[in-house]
């Protein structure tokens, strides 16, 4: 883990969740809203980063 970011949920942006371009931030947020019915407009939300290491060679 590289990273952890918090945003308000209803100010999170694209560039700011990492999306791949064309991806829609309505979209993660209708998603996230999916699992968790009940998360209010303004709810708080982490944006983790990681890096992927290769394995160490024998």
């Amino acid at each position: 883990m590289s990273g952890v970011e918090r945003y308000r949920l209803d100010t999170l942006t694209a560039a700011q969740a990492s999306l791949d371009a064309g991806n829609d931030i309505d979209l993660l947020r209708a998603g996230l809203r999916g699992h968790y019915p009940q998360m209010p407009e303004d709810a708080a939300v982490d944006v983790v980063t990681f890096t992927v290491e290769p394995p160490d060679a024998p």
